[in-house]
């Protein structure tokens, strides 16, 4: 099942940080999905004291068609502000973010800073369960510099004309984690700390927003 841990829950909207933990039977999984989880389980020590509503999501049965996170969506979809999907974070040295509602306008500084490479599409990821329900959504994960090409031609007929380096590991029984680059995962902790740091301010004056609102109305 999900494992969820939720700092200040209450009728506010929340932020959610997500990540399978599941595998493929026969591999040690350590790119797909640990290196995403270890990022995640730092992410809740770092504020582990904050004030806001955010929610972390460690979702089962990815690799079984998405079937934890379609179910926490669907359960969840009205009180999110935003959600943020991390996913194959060990390996390569450029961090990929899905170009989903303006991300690339949104976070054009904070992407700049990193070298993020943003693509407008990426094979099927549990972010895709808060998509299709219509919540704000982005996925990070982390590829090689040659993957980035196969990655932006990836809504295109072209990419078949590369074969991606993700392939050697991915559900495979080469998944090591000799094979992980902990500068890398490291760097996307960095990146996604300042990108929580912004959508919690936005957050804070969403919230502003409707409790002003809320006192008109009343």
């Amino acid at each position: 099942g999900n494992i969820i841990v939720e700092f200040n829950p209450s009728e506010l909207k929340k932020i959610v940080l997500s990540a399978h933990y599941d595998k493929v039977c026969g591999t040690p999984g350590a790119n797909d999905n640990a290196s995403a989880c270890a990022i995640l389980l730092n992410l809740i020590i770092t504020h582990k004291n904050t004030t806001e509503h955010l929610e972390f999501v460690f979702f089962d049965l990815e690799e079984s068609g998405f079937v934890g996170s379609k179910y926490y969506v669907k359960q969840n979809k009205n009180k999110i502000y935003y959600a943020i999907n991390l996913d194959m974070c060990g390996q390569g040295e450029s961090i990929v973010l899905t170009k989903n509602w303006h991300s690339d306008t949104q976070f054009k500084e904070l992407c700049k800073k990193y070298n993020v490479k943003i693509v407008k599409k990426i094979p099927l990821t549990d972010t895709d369960s808060f998509l299709d329900e219509s919540v704000k959504a982005i996925c990070i994960i982390s590829s090689t510099n040659r993957d980035v090409e196969w990655y932006k031609n990836y809504d295109t007929m072209n990419y078949f004309s590369i074969i991606p380096d993700f392939l050697d590991t991915l559900h495979k029984p080469t998944d090591t984690v000799d094979k992980i680059n902990v500068k890398q995962v490291n760097n996307i902790y960095l990146f996604v700390n300042e990108l929580l740091a912004q959508l919690l301010f936005s957050l804070e004056l969403y919230n502003e927003f409707r409790s002003l609102i809320n006192e008109v109305d009343s």
